[in-house]
């Protein structure tokens, strides 16, 4: 059993991220073609790509960034999935970017250290199957403060991303994997009744103290269809974990209760919302 107590005091704060770095292109996914969004993301045309995100996001930039105010952390507005010739249809083929967000910890009651930023990414068409006919309705500014809408996505299980920047220097893929295992057991605990899941040792064991990692770093947690949690780091997959309960876990972080971020929470549900309601054109 590790000593939680030898590790630096920033281990609380890597669970309510933040940061601030400038943006190394090639951490980012190059813009794709028009041919590769109509394929990625199953709808007509760029434009309908673009009006989606827009009346998601209400701030797409024309360089398909959006920047973290806070930090000026951009990410990119769409992640894209599969394999080069994937069909049209295969599931998770493009995630849009919901929302952003950042944190800071505050040492000694004036220093403030910049851990990391993040942005959580969803499957448009996935999230319409799953929640469009009970909350399709319902007006984003009114849907982001309902406690059960929150509830639903994860119970469902829509397929979702969680990106984190690195950018505090000095952060260890020990403090990563500690900060990470103290908090989903008690996320685990409140889900299931015990803080113990058949993924989350394996989930730990892939965020071993031989992967470096450095400030602009990216690592992408992914929920994947029949409850697998994808780790990627840097780009390169690590492994995948199969558990329901530990993907929930992992992401009631940033849309459960008491989340990393509340503020993103709201975004991120407003933007859920609008998605709901904004459908491609037959």
């Amino acid at each position: 059993m590790r000593d939680r107590n030898t590790l630096p005091t920033i281990l609380a704060a890597l669970l309510p991220p933040l940061l601030r770095y400038d943006r190394p292109s090639n951490l980012l996914l190059p813009a794709p073609t028009d041919m590769e969004v109509e394929n990625a993301c199953m709808v007509k045309s760029v434009e309908e790509t673009v009006k989606v995100q827009t009346k998601m996001t209400e701030k797409l930039p024309k360089d398909g960034v959006i920047v973290e105010p806070k930090t000026g952390v951009s990410f990119p507005s769409y992640l894209l999935f599969g394999e080069p010739g994937a069909n049209v249809g295969d599931h998770n083929s493009c995630q849009v970017l919901a929302g952003v967000g950042s944190r800071a910890k505050t040492l000694i009651r004036v220093k403030s250290i910049l851990i990391y930023a993040f942005g959580l990414y969803v499957e448009p068409n996935h999230l319409r199957a799953k929640l469009g006919d009970k909350y399709a309705g319902v007006p984003p500014e009114e849907l982001k403060y309902r406690p059960e809408f929150y509830n639903d996505l994860l119970s469902q299980g829509v397929g979702m991303t969680v990106r984190l920047v690195v950018h505090y220097k000095g952060l260890k893929m020990a403090m990563v994997r500690s900060a990470f295992e103290s908090s989903l057991k008690l996320r685990l605990k409140r889900i299931k009744g015990v803080e113990d899941d058949e993924g989350l040792e394996d989930f730990c064991s892939l965020m071993s103290e031989d992967v470096r990692i450095f400030r602009g770093t990216t690592i992408d947690f992914r929920w994947q269809p029949g409850g697998a949690l994808q780790t990627e780091i840097g780009g390169r997959k690590i492994g995948t974990v199969f558990s329901h309960h530990l993907c929930r876990a992992f992401f009631d972080l940033y849309i459960g209760e008491t989340p990393v971020s509340e503020s993103a929470k709201y975004e991120i549900g407003e933007s859920f919302g609008r998605l709901l309601t904004t459908r491609p054109n037959a």
